[in-house]
């Protein structure tokens, strides 16, 4: 996590908490209009810290302006740019700064804001809780360090990290290796952040160590506006999400959850695909341009195992072209000449959650056959498979 998103962190659950702090990071990135320069999350947090920040100082018109700007966000494609990024820090900073800006308009008064805000907030917590785990997740131990230029898939198979539910999440910029001295071990392989924010919305205890700062920011706005709904959250909501991770693979539960996303669609495609052994895979169809690798797919297992993948290296020296298919039980990703699989549960389909284009569908057996992998590209050159080295 970058030094100057650490202290926008900060400055912004001080804000919340009623104090003003001595530096004054967010104030870098304030967004004027919604042409944003580089990624879509320190910027939020950085409106949202403005907002706080005129509210304390008695700035009532720029408080008015900071949520107006948020209304005109969350008209946006949702997650543009991001894509459902798994990655533990941009996805947490646009999460809880919907969430603030939410509970602080109302707060004030500007209903439009309060509910654009926290639906914002709500559909992110349901496309979380369509990759949720009905347990949780195990460490991945083997980062494959003799060749980091290669690609690989990451399996978990140590032991447990927390007894949140795992979050399988594949999308934008969540496949990166360390870049910052010492051995080169990928970021964000638990995916806990995630598992906060789902165990968060659902009312479950944790430790609040596995992720402080979202932990104390959660509290805070809660204390700041009572009766504000926790992460855009009704009580029906949060019943319906406990019960949906005691039994994610039961389809009407499962739809409930879908109808927390279903206005709120990325534009990118992706594929939720849940077994009747509740093990899930998610994965992306196409990546599109960004500074920073992808996670292709992402699958959790009864027994708690996980795998990722990516034909990317994640060190940030490149950025593959990329798609991901079903192919006999497998989920094959091709990019740069490299290939990639994760094998899918031999347990039946219970459901599938599809994104395209902006829209969402949901499915069952009884409802629509399964969906058929994408015709090829044919703009695209053929590629000669590598063997596909370590399944899962």
């Amino acid at each position: 996590m970058s030094g100057d998103a650490v202290r926008m962190n900060d400055e912004l659950l001080d804000l919340v908490l009623g104090r003003v702090p001595g530096s004054a990071e967010w104030r870098t990135e304030i967004p004027a209009g919604y042409a944003l320069n580089g990624s879509r999350n320190k910027p939020l947090v950085c409106a949202t810290a403005e907002a706080f920040h005129a509210y304390l100082t008695g700035n009532p018109s720029r408080v008015l302006r900071m949520l107006d700007w948020w209304v005109g966000f969350c008209e946006l494609p949702f997650s543009d740019g991001e894509e459902l990024t798994p990655e533990e820090v941009y996805r947490p900073m646009m999460v809880y700064s919907a969430f603030a800006a939410g509970a602080l308009a109302r707060k004030v008064g500007h209903s439009a804001a309060e509910a654009a805000c926290l639906s914002n907030c709500r559909a992110h917590v349901g496309w979380l809780a369509l990759g949720a785990g009905a347990g949780s997740g195990r460490k991945v131990t083997d980062h494959h360090l003799a060749d980091v230029t290669k690609p690989c898939v990451l399996v978990g198979d140590g032991p447990f990290v927390t007894h949140l539910p795992y979050v399988a999440q594949a999308g934008m910029r969540g496949w990166i290796r360390n870049r910052d001295g010492g051995p080169q071990t990928f970021h964000f392989t638990e995916s806990v952040g995630l598992s906060v924010i789902v165990g968060q919305a659902a009312g479950l205890g944790f430790e609040r160590k596995l992720a402080p700062w979202q932990n104390d920011l959660f509290k805070a706005v809660l204390a700041f506006s009572p009766g504000v709904a926790p992460l855009g959250l009704s009580p029906v909501d949060v019943s319906a999400l406990a019960a949906y991770l005691g039994e994610p693979e039961n389809p009407a539960r499962a739809l409930r959850i879908g109808e927390m996303v279903k206005d709120l669609c990325p534009n990118d495609d992706f594929e939720f695909v849940r077994h009747t052994d509740a093990a899930v895979e998610t994965y992306m169809l196409e990546n599109h341009s960004s500074s920073t690798d992808d996670r292709m797919v992402d699958a959790w297992r009864a027994g708690g195992a996980t795998a990722k993948a990516s034909a990317d290296d994640g060190l940030r020296s490149s950025h593959l072209h990329m798609t991901a298919r079903e192919e006999a039980g497998w989920i094959v990703v091709e990019g740069g000449g490299r290939v990639v699989s994760v094998q899918m549960s031999a347990a039946p389909i219970a459901w599938r959650a599809s994104a395209r284009g902006g829209a969402f569908t949901f499915w069952t057996p009884a409802t629509a056959p399964p969906v058929p992998p994408p015709p090829p590209d044919e703009t695209r050159p053929s590629t000669q498979r590598e063997k596909k080295g370590r399944f899962f």
